[in-house]
């Protein structure tokens, strides 16, 4: 005979249900067992399914998540270009002075060139 509370209970469905109810009374039943580690330990090893060591699915999802690697390291600003100057803002840096200057003087080329265009 199995000495876990789970074993003793009349409808084991309870512990694969989706009706938040059942859920609850699941994991009362969970809270009197002395097993609940290992079965918890047990569930996360092989992906069960319902309740199982007092967590759902999802709960366990989440214990078992582990956070993404960061991704690769920034590329350093090429400083003194207008690409510089979007590179700080992108990272919500105010710009060097020689990354200003370069942005500045690509858009007065850029008017300058507007205003060539619309006199010819």
């Amino acid at each position: 005979m199995d000495a876990t509370p789970c074993s003793r209970v009349p409808d084991r469905d309870i512990f694969t249900s989706t009706d938040p109810d059942d859920i609850a009374a699941a994991k009362a039943v969970c809270s009197t067992c002395p097993f609940t580690k290992a079965c918890l330990k047990a569930a996360l090893e092989l992906g069960e399914v319902g309740v199982w060591g007092g967590t759902t699915k999802a709960q366990r999802t989440r214990l078992n998540h582990t956070p993404r690697q960061p991704g690769r390291p920034r590329k350093p600003i090429t400083h003194g270009t207008r690409q510089g100057y979007f590179q700080h803002r992108n990272r919500g840096e105010d710009a060097c002075i020689e990354c200003k200057r370069a942005a500045s003087a690509h858009s007065k080329r850029m008017r300058a060139s507007k205003r060539q265009a619309v006199a010819s």
